[in-house]
């Protein structure tokens, strides 16, 4: 009895291992994952059609370049627990319709790299939970405009490689759960305002090395969601001003190998998220001032390989508070860098100007010594003192090997080993500056004394007298305030002098009258005798006519020499 036991015990196992042997067929990896999940991988094993004897529990199953032409519906029937199928590297040319119907647990579908050339509106019905389709590296040609419509729940779609010319504007209605679109790599010309539309979810868009020439302006309107946009190897020569200016989210934008100049800097401004910009390769022939602004959080320019690139001007780079990867390398018409090109570069790291035309390069660009990257190779520099008074000490802390073009008694020298080039002429410069300003100030001081001089020769000498005084009748009214007049004529020559005036005269007389030419006046103090300062200048009074004495301020030395009688029998002033 223990003896049958026995043998049913090994019956029951070798009927178990020829059953599981039965599901795996040869070539195969067939077993449970970590998960739990059924899985069975059959990569490389030749077989025309998916086989109808696998594990009905399968979730899992990959028949990669395994030499299948086509699917079969009724054995795809046959697993309903499918979520993730690869028949990718096959021979598929067509997908008949439904042929996925009862496939409403499959998840992944990876047919790329087959030869399907055409997508009608039924290939994908029953597909209600596909979240991933791969149909990149084929032939396709042509996508029916309902071919996509049961794929509510898609996040991302590859379309790849294909020969795709034009996209039906309801193509992707029904995918408003999509993230990932890969379109890279067709022969698309334009993209207008309604592909896009419904895409308020996608987050990845691939339309590099394709044919776009134009876009429309509110294409991208919808796409709110967007991160990440290429659009490399286009036709592309103008941008409208406003393309990206929904794109709120924005943090990677490609735009390398087009033909776009410098009139397409608005489009790319106020991208205020965007971290990352690529431009290189491209028709730009300079870069204008502002051309990156409210770019404050970019953190890598690339605009190496701008074949027509001369001219970098002044605050081209201003507002790049955060820039730490500037490439501009391969720009062989560009020979110098404004010197105010940069607002800010603290921040600057990485600096790519290998292969250019550079000759000059101003120590006040960027923070040099806050460089750890620095490619200058190819270029043609000028070594001059302005060039070895910085460069030498930061290509030898970056260890970069740079050499100089010219002058020729410097070709070819690695700009490392000239740090002290400038050093001894720097201080006969210094030596020859300060002899100049010597010289200057010696030539200064001579001309300001020659100056001088000359103005002292020109001064006219007054007279340094008194005021003139004229005494006229006592009885005549005016007498006293001719007497002032003279005097304050008398004081515009000499502010300093001090004048005692004299009280008007008092008339005890009415029937007596005198009369008295110009005088110099009498200083009781001393007054300096100048009558040798100017021409004597003597009155002529008719004869007749006598002065009878010096007014009160006149000096006894001065009245001998200035005033003598002419006549004893005075007569009226208006006879004179």
């Amino acid at each position: 009895m223990q003896h049958s036991a026995v043998q049913l015990f090994c019956f029951a196992l070798v009927w178990l291992t020829s059953t599981a042997a039965a599901f795996c067929p040869t070539g195969c990896r067939c077993g449970e994952s970590v998960s739990g999940a059924y899985s069975v991988n059959c990569d490389g094993s030749y077989m025309d059609e998916i086989s109808p004897l696998l594990n009905p529990r399968t979730r899992k199953l990959s028949l990669r370049g395994c030499g299948i032409v086509g699917l079969n519906k009724d054995v795809l029937q046959l697993y309903p627990e499918l979520e993730y199928l690869d028949v990718s590297d096959n021979f598929i040319t067509e997908i008949d319709e439904d042929v996925f119907q009862g496939c409403e647990n499959l998840r992944v579908l990876k047919l790329q790299n087959n030869r399907i050339r055409i997508i009608r509106n039924a290939t994908f019905i029953g597909l209600l939970n596909l979240q991933e389709l791969d149909l990149s590296y084929n032939r396709i040609e042509k996508i029916a405009r309902n071919a996509f419509k049961v794929l509510n729940g898609l996040i991302e779609l590859d379309l790849s490689n294909n020969y795709i010319v034009q996209l039906h504007s309801m193509l992707f209605s029904k995918c408003v759960q999509l993230r990932k679109l890969h379109l890279f790599a067709n022969k698309l010309s334009k993209i207008n305002d309604q592909i896009l539309k419904s895409l308020s979810k996608l987050e990845y868009l691939d339309l590099s090395f394709n044919l776009i020439t134009s876009i429309d302006r509110s294409a991208f309107q919808h796409c709110i969601s967007l991160r990440d946009l290429n659009l490399t190897s286009n036709l592309l020569h103008f941008l409208h001003f406003d393309l990206f200016s929904s794109l709120y989210w924005l943090v990677n934008l490609q735009l390398n190998d087009n033909q776009l100049n410098e009139t397409s800097c608005a489009a790319f401004r106020r991208i205020s998220t965007l971290t990352t910009l690529d431009l290189s390769k491209n028709q730009f022939t300079r870069l204008p001032p502002s051309c990156f602004d409210d770019l404050e959080v970019l953190d890598t320019l690339l605009l190496s390989n701008q074949f027509k690139l001369q001219l970098i001007e002044n605050n081209a780079f201003s507002d790049l508070r955060r820039l730490r990867h500037l490439n501009i390398s391969n720009c062989q018409k560009l020979q110098e860098i404004n010197e105010g090109a940069f607002e800010y570069s603290d921040e600057l790291r990485i600096l790519d100007l290998s292969n250019c035309s550079i000759k000059k390069l101003h120590f006040a660009l960027v923070q040099w010594n806050k460089i750890t990257s620095l490619d200058l190779s190819g270029n043609k520099l000028n070594c001059d003192c302005a060039l070895l008074s910085f460069l030498p000490r930061v290509v030898k802390r970056l260890q970069s090997n740079v050499s100089c073009s010219t002058p020729s008694r410097l070709e070819g020298k690695k700009i490392a080993d000239l740090e002290a080039f400038c050093m001894e002429g720097r201080s006969e410069s210094r030596i020859s500056v300060v002899a100049v300003v010597i010289v200057g100030l010696i030539f200064i001081a001579v001309a300001i004394y020659c100056l001088l001089k000359k103005a002292r020769k020109r001064v006219v000498k007054l007279p340094s007298c008194s005021h003139s005084y004229i005494v006229t009748p006592l009885t005549f009214d005016k007498n006293y305030e001719i007497s002032k007049s003279n005097m304050n004529l008398l004081r515009r020559y000499n502010p300093m002098l001090t004048i005692r005036s004299a009280p008007p005269p008092i008339n005890d007389d009415p029937n007596v009258s005198y009369y008295s030419s110009l005088i110099l006046p009498n200083d009781p103090d001393g007054v300096e005798n100048v009558a040798a300062l100017r021409p004597e200048r003597k009155p002529t009074p008719p004869l007749e006519t006598t002065i009878p004495q010096p007014p009160l301020i006149t000096l006894p030395s001065l009245a001998n020499r200035n005033f003598r009688v002419i006549s004893q029998h005075p007569i009226p002033i208006t006879e004179l």
